[in-house]
C-alpha cells in the first residue's frame, strides 16, 4: 500500500510469540509511523471504532467471532477465504474474501476501500445488517430448536 502511494495506518491488536518477528518487519521496512502495536486489546468495541477497515489475515478459525464484532460495528472486512470466514463475510458485499496467501490480492483490496470510503461504509452497513439479521436471538433460538427436533 506504501508502495501506492495509499496514505494508511495499520494498527495490529492482540499478543503472540510473532511479536517480536513482526517488531523487526516493521522496523527493516521503516514502517514505525505507519504501523502500531497495540498489544492485548481489553475493549474490543473501542479498537474496532479505532478503525476504517477490519484486516484479518489468519489463516484459520474455529469461529471467526472477530469478523462478527467488526461487522457489528460497521466496518468492512477483508479476510483470507478459509474456514469459517466465508459463514460470516458475502464476498463483494459485506467486505472480501481472499484466496489464501495471495497477500497482493489482500493488499490490493485493503487499497481499494481506502480509496473509496464510500464503499466501505455501504460494506460497513450491509455487514452490521448481516449480522444483527443472522445472529438475532430469535432466529439463534428457531435454528437449535429446529437442530433439536
Amino acid at each position: 500500500m506504501r508502495d501506492k502511494g495509499v496514505d494508511f495506518h495499520l494498527m495490529i491488536g492482540g499478543e503472540g510469540t510473532e511479536k517480536a518477528d513482526l517488531e523487526k518487519l516493521i522496523s527493516k521496512n521503516e514502517l514505525e509511523e505507519k504501523v502500531t502495536l497495540t498489544g492485548f486489546v481489553d475493549d474490543a468495541k473501542s479498537f474496532l471504532m479505532a478503525v476504517d477497515v477490519f484486516a484479518l489475515s489468519s489463516h484459520w478459525e474455529g469461529f471467526g467471532y472477530v469478523l462478527a464484532e467488526a461487522m457489528a460495528c460497521s466496518k468492512p472486512v477483508v479476510a483470507f477465504d478459509v474456514s469459517s470466514n466465508p459463514e460470516l463475510v458475502s464476498d463483494g458485499e459485506t467486505g472480501f474474501l481472499i484466496p489464501y496467501g495471495d497477500v497482493s490480492a489482500f493488499a490490493d483490496k485493503l487499497t481499494e476501500l481506502a480509496q473509496n470510503p464510500q464503499l466501505a461504509k455501504e460494506m460497513g452497513a450491509k455487514g452490521r445488517e448481516k449480522v444483527e439479521r443472522q445472529f438475532r436471538l430469535e432466529h439463534t433460538l428457531q435454528e437449535v430448536v429446529a437442530l433439536l427436533k
